[in-house]
This record gives structure tokens, C-alpha cells and sequence, in this order.
């Protein structure tokens, strides 16, 4: 067995699942439906719907399509990657505000 070594942020990505990201914080998906991972929010403590979702999307510029998330039913919350939601759940920092804030 060789430990696999990951340096480049793309090639982690495409290892490192935001389902998995969610299951070790105790989130599992409402609903899956096209293509899509449908979760109540962990982040609002008033949502009922399944708004939060991770996807696939293809990104100018990058090699090919990455897992993003993002909330539906908060306009203000932008998408996010992999690394995103790990340092969402890392800091509790709501993802519509700036860093610092």
C-alpha cells in the first residue's frame, strides 16, 4: 500500500468528495435528484427545504468539472469548492460575509 500524495489543490479536488465533507459533520443528503446532492443547510438554522447543494460545474480555465456547493435559498451565499466548505465548517464563518467580519 502507498500513501497517495495529493500537492496540487486541482488533483485534491477531484479526490477529496464534499459529500464525504459533509457525512464527518453529521449531514446527509435529503434528496438526490439531477445530478445533484440536495441537503438542509448546515449553516441557517431556519431552513426546512433542501436548499444547499453540491453539483458538478465546469470553471473557465480549469482542466475540467469540479464539485461546488451552494444555497439556493440565501441569494447572498456564493458558490463554493471543496476548500470553501472545509473552511466554512473549520470556522463557522457564514460564507456571505468577508473574511475578518
Amino acid at each position: 500500500y502507498e500513501a497517495l500524495q495529493l500537492t496540487d489543490r486541482w488533483e485534491i479536488k477531484q479526490h477529496l468528495r464534499m459529500a464525504y465533507v459533509m457525512e464527518t459533520q453529521g449531514h446527509s443528503p435529503d434528496i438526490e435528484a439531477d445530478g445533484k446532492l440536495h441537503y438542509i443547510s448546515p449553516f441557517r438554522d431556519d431552513d426546512s427545504h433542501p436548499s444547499f447543494d453540491i453539483f458538478m460545474s465546469q470553471i473557465a480555465n480549469r482542466p475540467g468539472p469540479e464539485e461546488r456547493f451552494g444555497d439556493y435559498a440565501d441569494p447572498n451565499v456564493k458558490q463554493g469548492d471543496v476548500f470553501d466548505l472545509i473552511g466554512k465548517f473549520a470556522t463557522g464563518r457564514r460564507l456571505d460575509r468577508p473574511r475578518g467580519a
